[in-house]
């Protein structure tokens, strides 16, 4: 049994504890697996996933204080096969520390990975042993005309869930069995772009739709959501981040994700494979491979063409089965 070391830059919200929380669930199959967390910014209130992993790990989920270099005698404890970082190591950890893990006489083998599309090779001063990419995009980006380490793509797969009660999902939340639920997940940021949806929200105040937002609202974002939320119309409810996000995309119609930028989002894998008619903006970074799925509409930038895609997909919602019992 392989003991596996995993490095990353915290546990808060987000797409990166999220794809963490699946790898660990799989490895944790045939590997003994360990967790660093670098620093804790969840202030004991967006803790989700850090709560799934340490129900998983146990005391193998460690937490760093304000003493960085612990995690040296973290290493020299353990002694892993493997140290995977799941974040370019030297846009979180200090340099000194990077380079006394890189060390030459080290006996573990690097992995690495980014859970950005911004991310550079020219941010790297010390290559992993290995790349495992969480997306093509990555792979392309970082490959340079110097040889590339080895690397391999661990994209978190689409689950299809079959036979959704909706009806019982909505009961489950409180929701009203005859409005058209629109759904959006994500961390409340100028990036995801949730105030495009509660533009289209004020447009549609009189028709019957409700909007729900699931994530959770940062102070250091709070520049961004702080007038949303005053000016919120009543047909928009904000739920903040939840442990029963799956309840979520069962109970609703539709996903709507107005993001500007991303790599591979996880909630537009959910979204697919709870069957829903899914709203985004086609990025680059997709590399065209959502332009197979019939569910998936892509947005543009005119708030107006947008609702008019939006509203054809509802009347065809309307026109066919409400729920699935």
């Amino acid at each position: 049994m392989r003991k596996i070391l995993l490095v990353t830059p915290h546990l808060s919200t987000g797409g990166l504890p999220r794809y963490l929380v699946w790898r660990i669930e799989n490895l944790i199959q045939e590997n003994e697996v360990w967790c660093v967390e670098w620093a804790n910014i969840t202030a004991d209130v967006f803790v989700v996933q850090k709560n799934r992993i340490s129900e998983i790990l146990g005391d193998r989920l460690i937490t760093l204080d304000d003493d960085k270099s612990k995690i040296l005698d973290v290493i020299d404890n353990i002694s892993p096969d493997i140290i995977h970082f799941e974040e370019l190591a030297e846009n979180f950890i200090d340099y000194l520390i990077v380079k006394k893990i890189w060390t030459p006489e080290r006996k573990y083998f690097i992995t690495q990975t980014t859970h950005s599309s911004f991310s550079s090779i020219r941010e790297c001063s010390f290559l992993p042993d290995k790349w495992l990419f969480v997306s093509e995009f990555s792979k392309e980006k970082f490959e340079t005309k110097n040889n590339l380490p080895p690397w391999e793509i661990l994209d978190m797969p689409i689950v299809y869930h079959h036979n959704i009660n909706k009806k019982e999902f909505r009961e489950k939340l409180g929701l009203h069995h005859n409005l058209i639920h629109v759904l959006n997940v994500g961390l409340f940021t100028p990036g995801k772009n949730q105030s495009e949806i509660i533009e289209i929200a004020k447009k549609l105040i009189h028709k019957n739709f409700h909007f729900h937002f699931v994530g959770n609202l940062a102070g250091n974002f709070q520049f961004y959501w702080d007038d949303l939320v005053k000016g919120l119309p009543t047909n928009c409810t904000i739920w903040g981040e939840r442990s029963d996000v799956d309840d979520f995309y069962g109970a609703s119609d539709v996903f709507y994700f107005p993001s500007t930028f991303e790599l591979n989002p996880l909630s537009v894998k959910e979204a697919i494979g709870w069957g829903l008619p899914t709203f985004i903006r086609k990025h680059e970074t997709y590399r065209g491979k959502y332009d197979e799925y019939p569910q998936v509409k892509y947005i543009t930038e005119d708030i107006d063409k947008n609702i008019e895609i939006f509203l054809d997909i509802i009347k065809f919602i309307e026109n066919n089965v409400r729920f699935s019992e």
